[in-house]
């Protein structure tokens, strides 16, 4: 077996950009993820013990039967490095001896949320105080809206009502606002990706779309057509989240679009509400969530060489003939000898008939083992159809692998 030790130039790391593609389906207090239909197994329903529209993160205790074997799930022993797990509590790990044991739960899972905010009417706003803030998530993305004013002033958090655009203020205006887990879309969302659609009995009466790759969510289509062209919400790339604003009607239709038994017609602050349990939840209305996301995937590129009058010998066993003389050994308590005289298998062919053609030493090549500095085998690499290599000629084969 030869060994040859990659160059300089015949190892690089990259980065390919995808675009994955992702679409929610919202209906009847459901959420569909790209089409899927969550399926029972043999020991568990949902088979993978996520709710409808979630995703399970490392797939894990997918149709374990909890019952008898429990499910899989983190621990950690608590040291003096003081190193915990994200799901677990501080006061929890607090209370842990040293030396304990401190578990986590699996499956985790992940899906879009959506909060609504209704407007604030009154003469000032509330004070947070130590057991209720005002729209802390909104609050939060104060300094995030206000980093993408340069794609956009509608980003503003806080507009004069003298502006060409219109007056708000997202302490007090209704907001709908639409959580995108990075799980789902990797490092950002795409830029033109977000598609939005307000649908009632299969119909769509509402359709956004940030046509502009600036972060605008302009109305194309309605049932009422005089905001067409309006910007009807925000969406933050990196974060992950849209913010709807639009207030207006979309059409004629009545629904209790705020858990109550009130009804109202539709609009953009109320795109993803279900209705409730209570009232059996929205059956007329649904909605389609559409974009794309950003995901760098790195690779590592090798490119091994298989020079000239090199890797002609093969420790395959048909290498060899195999004739009617059997294989002696020399032995003796201070010599071992295999017989060295078996003949390479010739395998070139001839195109004439009943002759055989000269000898030439040429092996296939099917596989390349990849090892490390202590020569312990790390990866192998397989050829789609085995690649003849004769002494007369030379290869590169080019191997990727995403790391």
């Amino acid at each position: 077996m030869a060994l040859y030790r990659f160059g300089p130039d015949d190892v690089f790391v990259s980065s390919v950009k995808t675009y994955p593609s992702t679409n929610f389906l919202i209906y009847s207090g459901s959420y569909y993820y790209n089409s899927k239909i969550t399926s029972s197994g043999s020991f568990s329903n949902p088979i993978r013990n996520v709710p409808q529209g979630h995703i399970s993160l490392y797939e894990l205790n997918v149709d374990r039967n909890s019952a008898e074997t429990g499910f899989i799930y983190p621990f950690i022993i608590k040291e003096s490095s003081l190193d915990n797990l994200s799901s677990v509590a501080t006061g929890s790990f607090d209370e842990a001896e040293y030396g304990g044991l401190i578990t986590g739960s699996y499956p985790l899972s992940a899906s879009i949320t959506r909060t609504f905010y209704p407007p604030y009417t009154g003469d000032s706003l509330p004070v947070p105080d130590t057991t209720a803030s005002y729209r802390p998530h909104v609050m939060a993305l104060k300094n995030a809206t206000n980093s993408y004013l340069n794609l956009s002033p509608q980003y503003q958090y806080s507009a004069s009502s003298e502006n060409i655009l219109g007056g708000w203020n997202k302490d007090t205006q209704d907001i709908n606002l639409i959580n995108i887990p990075s799980i789902f879309y990797g490092s950002s969302i795409k830029k033109g990706s977000v598609e939005l659609k307000f649908y009632v009995s299969g119909s769509v009466i509402g359709h956004l779309v940030d046509t502009y790759e600036n972060g605008e969510l302009i109305q194309y289509s309605s049932s009422f057509s005089g905001k067409d062209g309006q910007c009807a919400g925000v969406v933050l790339y990196d974060e992950g989240i849209i913010l709807l604003t639009g207030s207006w009607d979309l059409s004629r239709h009545d629904e209790e679009y705020l858990n109550t038994s009130t009804q109202y017609r539709p609009r953009w602050t109320y795109f993803g509400a279900t209705g409730s349990a209570a009232y059996d939840f929205l059956k007329e209305s649904s909605y389609t969530l559409d974009f794309k996301g950003v995901e760098k995937v790195p690779n590592i590129t090798m490119l091994a060489h298989a020079p000239k009058n090199k890797l002609n010998n093969s420790t395959n066993p048909t290498f060899v003939e195999k004739n009617d003389y059997t294989v002696s050994f020399a032995t003796s308590s201070m010599n071992y000898k295999e017989y060295d005289e078996l003949e390479i298998k010739n395998i070139v062919k001839s195109p004439y008939t009943n002759y055989t053609a000269s000898f030439q030493r040429e092996v296939y090549i099917s596989e390349i083992g990849i090892y490390d500095e202590e020569e312990n085998l790390i990866a192998i690499a397989k050829l789609a159809n085995p690649i003849k290599k004769t002494e007369e000629k030379d290869y590169t084969f080019k191997l990727k692998v995403d790391i």
